[in-house]
């Protein structure tokens, strides 16, 4: 039985709260099991965070940041008392700790949340996995710190006890390729946050407006903000469709948002920057779009994604996300190839042409999310996978 569940997320900040790292101690919590989140004080409260969860925060002096002795040091008081280890991405930071916490800790169980995705091409860790380090300088070039680190990886990861990606084909690829993988990992998704909110409205999909909406961190290379913006010129011209867009805008995007405008005139209120929303109030924009389009150039399972499925959305994206297969496999949207303007314009117009198709999409999402996406089905398998590991490994 587990006692005691400890997340440690170093760069953890309050809307780290509605991400993996804060739902999963967090849906653990609500199972009668005792769960805190460890990490450095990067804000000045985590009065919301707290509302639900406990954070124990360690300072970020100088001192404390050098090799993460301020959380190793953490470990070193607490190891004993913590049944799970949870930890996040396949960094040397995560796999410190999980070296740290079972030298002290010989039962005990960590458990690493990767983000990496078969699909979005080859990760650093494969190269350190699949090659002598020793002899490629591609690898990592820039000091003699990294290089250290870079030989040392390969040796902690035996420390890991079970590890999850968030697709099916990323998990069978992993397993398949890396012996520290074989029966070792998991798909695990990321669920939607709505339950926590109070009065949130699930419109039925004739009552909401023609929206495309798309969310997140705007102008970075990732997101591929400018091929959704020269997509839309063409629907503009076909549709009377609006294209909402919540989340921040990176500074040196915002030069060419300008030049956007300057040049189609005709887009302004067209095409709507919000900036990062409040939950409720982005929730409420979910609800009035009958389409989510995120066209990005290499993604995980993002949170957006099952939040735009629990408010109905058909879901356009590309082939390098975790969600590629269960958008096809489940019939709820289409992939376009990443920085393809005229498949995008094209895709989207097309869905917009056939409501009856929209609806279908949206209506499927719905479902899928319904029968998948809860932050507390998902955590309710990942307790019964993480249970059954350990009576294996402490028999």
């Amino acid at each position: 039985m587990i006692h005691k569940f400890v997340t440690i997320f170093p760069g953890f900040r309050n809307f780290h709260f509605y991400k993996d790292p804060g739902q999963i101690p967090y849906r653990f919590s609500k199972k009668g099991i005792h769960s805190e989140i460890v990490c450095f004080i990067n804000e000045e409260s985590y009065q919301q965070t707290n509302k639900f969860i406990k954070v124990k925060t360690i300072p970020k002096t100088t001192l404390s940041k050098r090799f993460n002795l301020g959380i190793v040091w953490y470990l070193i008081k607490n190891a004993k008392k913590i049944d799970v280890l949870n930890v996040y991405h396949f960094l040397w930071s995560s796999l410190w700790f999980s070296f740290v916490y079972k030298i002290l800790n010989k039962k005990g169980f960590v458990y690493l949340k990767m983000d990496s995705c078969y699909y979005t091409g080859t990760y650093h860790w494969e190269l350190l996995l699949n090659k002598n380090i020793l002899k490629p300088p591609q690898i990592h070039p820039t000091t003699l710190k990294n290089r250290g680190k870079d030989l040392i990886i390969p040796k902690l990861i035996k420390f890991v006890d079970l590890w999850s990606v968030e697709d099916e084909e990323s998990c069978k690829y992993y397993e398949n390729s890396y012996q520290c993988f074989k029966g070792n990992i998991i798909t695990s998704f990321n669920g939607h946050t709505i339950d926590i909110e109070k009065n949130v409205a699930d419109n039925e999909f004739y009552k909401k407006e023609n929206i495309i909406l798309s969310a997140g961190r705007f102008g970075t290379k990732q997101k591929a903000t400018e091929i959704l913006l020269e997509a839309f010129i063409t629907v503009a011209q076909n549709s009377n469709w609006i294209l909402h867009l919540a989340g921040s805008v990176e500074e040196s995007f915002k030069s060419i948002i300008e030049i956007y405008f300057q040049k189609y005139p005709e887009l302004i209120g067209r095409v709507i920057f919000n900036g990062s929303l409040e939950k409720k109030v982005l929730f409420d924009l979910y609800n009035r779009s009958r389409i989510f389009c995120l066209p990005s150039r290499w993604e995980g399972f993002a949170n957006v994604f099952s939040e735009a499925m629990y408010f109905r959305n058909a879901i356009v994206t590309t082939p390098a996300t975790s969600v590629r297969d269960i958008v096809i496999e489940n019939q709820f949207g289409e992939l376009v190839e990443v920085d393809n303007i005229e498949q995008l314009s094209e895709t989207l117009l097309r869905i917009i042409k056939n409501p009856l198709l929209n609806e279908r999409y949206a209506n499927n999402a719905k479902e899928f999310c319904n029968n998948n996406l809860s932050w507390d089905h998902i955590t309710e398998k990942l307790k019964t996978e993480i249970e059954s590991k350990r009576i294996l490994k402490n028999r």
